[in-house]
């Protein structure tokens, strides 16, 4: 059989992402490493919104997107993720 595609992942496998260097964030009452603050400065910057409002929006849309996408055996790209977050915080 000839090789049509060639798959790989990349965060953790290719590149080496070592969460404890992240800085950490509480949501909801629960802190861990993350990047939620850095983007949330950038949105709000132009769009004015809480911490917690933002993180809740993109915890929302991941979870809703993912799990379809999941079974359609595809990943969620960043580009979409970011766009259907922002439309739901703005």
């Amino acid at each position: 059989m000839r090789i049509r595609a060639l798959v790989f992942d990349l965060f953790d496998t290719l590149i080496d992402l070592p969460m404890d260097a992240l800085p950490r964030v509480t949501i909801a009452g629960n802190t861990f490493p993350s990047t939620v603050g850095a983007l949330h400065e950038i949105f709000a910057a132009r769009h004015p919104i809480d911490f917690e409002a933002f993180a809740k929006a993109m915890r929302e849309v991941d979870r809703e997107w993912r799990a379809r996408l999941y079974e359609e055996g595809r990943e969620f790209p960043t580009p979409e993720r970011f766009a259907a977050s922002s439309s739901r915080a703005a």
